[in-house]
């Protein structure tokens, strides 16, 4: 909500997409990233058809940062896009699968595809997203929170980063990448590495060091808050 606040004073609106399968009970069964992208895109053409001369900046985080990358790297995108927030993409592993876990996977996928399984068994301890107890609480137990996940919504999971990593050199947009130097899921130096391939000429990376995954919920918030509104204000000003 601060931030929200802060974005309307500098005269930038916020919308959001309500993805298809939000609301169903069974989260975790499908992922259907062309469902996903017709979803963004709809918003975003709504938002043109509303206010037609105004700049649209995409801001996505881990899977939706990765989601933002497909419309980013398309040579000709159905949608006008003016540059895009990143925040804590997954476009590596910290600690990727082993190239037999994924011939593996992929036919286990194929033959089992609705076998559902707990993320968690891959991990050594539970993902950590904020350095607040209470905050890092009520995220393990929200209720969009995806306990389990069929066979196939982890294939496609893993073609989804493996797409966001090969996106690098076809950037050509405005880009602000934030990355957080705790990162269970991506270590810093693995973003590091990917956003120096990333093709656009206006590209800024920023590491907030004491965070987690979720950068607007850990400590460094004020600072990724003021970062994300300096950035988008710059292009706001160049815009009018």
């Amino acid at each position: 909500p601060a931030l929200l606040d802060q974005l309307s004073n500098i005269g930038a609106g916020c919308f959001s997409t309500l993805f298809q399968g939000v609301l169903v009970k069974r989260r975790g069964d499908e992922l259907n990233v062309n469902q996903l992208l017709s979803d963004i895109q709809r918003v975003v053409m709504e938002v043109r058809r509303r206010y037609p001369d105004t700049p649209v900046i995409l801001y996505g985080e881990s899977m939706g940062a990765l989601l933002a990358l497909r419309l980013l790297r398309e040579e000709k995108p159905p949608i006008d896009i003016r540059g895009a927030i990143l925040a804590a993409p997954v476009v590596a592993l910290a600690k990727p699968p082993s190239p037999t876990f994924k011939k593996i996977l992929s036919w286990a996928s194929l033959y089992f595809p609705s076998f559902r399984i707990s993320p968690e068994w891959f991990k050594k301890h539970a993902a950590r997203f904020s350095h607040d107890p209470a905050i890092q609480r009520n995220l393990e137990t929200a209720p969009y929170r995806i306990e389990k996940v069929t066979l196939s919504f982890l294939e496609n999971m893993g073609l989804l980063i493996t797409s966001g990593n090969e996106a690098a050199e076809q950037i050509h947009s405005p880009v602000l990448v934030l990355g957080a130097g705790e990162d269970d899921y991506i270590n810093p130096a693995q973003l590091r590495g990917w956003f120096a391939r990333i093709g656009s000429k206006d590209k800024m990376l920023v590491v907030f060091p004491n965070s987690f995954h979720r950068l607007l919920f850990d400590t460094d918030h004020t600072a990724v808050e003021a970062t994300i509104l300096d950035w988008i204000n710059r292009r706001l000003c160049r815009s009018f």
